[in-house]
């Protein structure tokens, strides 16, 4: 099945667009963890905020390198749940134990939710997943 321009580029700034997004709540609490040894509650907000920057920043970048290199038509709004839901206990389970054992060392979680939505990507790519239908998500 031949694909218009707008429908290509529909579809991509879907991705984009739904990366950031999750990018930038992933980032919020993960952030919220890994920076509660701060002094106030402010300070802790604004770390929190500056995590869901650089969470936004990575997830617009990552999303639609994984999509498009890995999960194009494999990608159910199921599997894309558990993806996401996957990735945000992973990360804020790490900042949250960095920051209880360290005191400090809560930002070093930034790591550990790339790296899972990339392992994610990867077992779907190799698991079973039947191919949906070019234009369905679900």
């Amino acid at each position: 099945m031949s694909r218009t321009l707008k429908e290509g580029a529909i579809e991509f700034f879907a991705v984009a667009g739904s990366s950031l997004a999750v990018g930038l709540c992933a980032g919020l609490v993960q952030g919220w963890f890994a920076f509660s040894g701060g002094d106030s509650s402010e300070d802790r907000l604004g770390m929190a905020v500056l995590a869901a920057t650089l969470g936004g920043e990575v997830a617009i970048v990552l999303g639609p390198i994984l999509y498009y290199a890995l999960l194009r038509r494999r990608l159910t709004w199921r599997l894309s749940l558990s993806g996401i839901l996957i990735c945000l206990f992973a990360g804020a389970s790490a900042a949250w134990s960095l920051t209880a054992i360290t005191k400090i060392g809560g930002w070093l979680s930034m790591f550990v939710t790339p790296m899972v939505a990339i392992l994610f990507s990867i077992f779907v790519r190799v698991s079973k997943v039947p191919r949906t239908a070019p234009t369905a998500m679900g």
